[in-house]
């Protein structure tokens, strides 16, 4: 065997090292990138806690939620009006994060349709979030056509 033989086997050699190496590091990568979507996805739920850790913890947010389930918004107080547009708020940064995650392909599909079900639900619940979330939310331009905010452009109440 003559050196450039040996030299053309070297070559060989270390394209495959090459290309071992470079399938490794992109198996590394995707699987980071799991790791980093599956953090993501737990800080979002996490934030989404805030208010059952809130409710949980305070019997005066409680008592707000529970007057908010019976209460018509034309017979809100003051009071009211000001802790229900707070609370409209927080649910509004949330769901707002979760449909910008959506749209950068952070979060899957599955998450969105459960905060779009949870959003019903909160409706449902709390009547006159309706009204307050419309709103606030009509100061945004475009935002009521994300799909997070489905259910509240469907609502008869709006």
């Amino acid at each position: 065997m003559d050196w450039e033989a040996i030299g053309a086997i070297g070559e060989i050699i270390g394209a495959i090292a090459v290309v071992a190496t470079l399938a490794y590091l992109a198996k590394q990568q995707k699987q980071a990138n799991r790791v980093a979507n599956a953090n993501f996805q737990m800080g979002i739920l996490n934030r989404a806690s805030l208010n059952q850790d809130v409710t949980l913890s305070s019997e005066k947010a409680a008592e707000f939620l529970v007057e908010m389930r019976k209460t018509p918004y034309e017979q809100l107080n003051e009071l009211q009006m000001v802790q229900l547009e707070a609370y409209a708020y927080r649910k509004m940064n949330l769901y707002a994060s979760v449909q910008a995650s959506h749209d950068q392909g952070l979060i899957p599909e599955l998450m969105i349709k459960i905060y779009v079900a949870d959003l019903e639900n909160e409706l449902s619940r709390y009547p006159a979030l309706t009204t307050v979330l419309f709103d606030l939310l009509k100061s945004y331009p475009g935002i009521l056509e994300w799909q997070v905010y489905k259910p509240l452009s469907e609502s008869d109440d709006a």
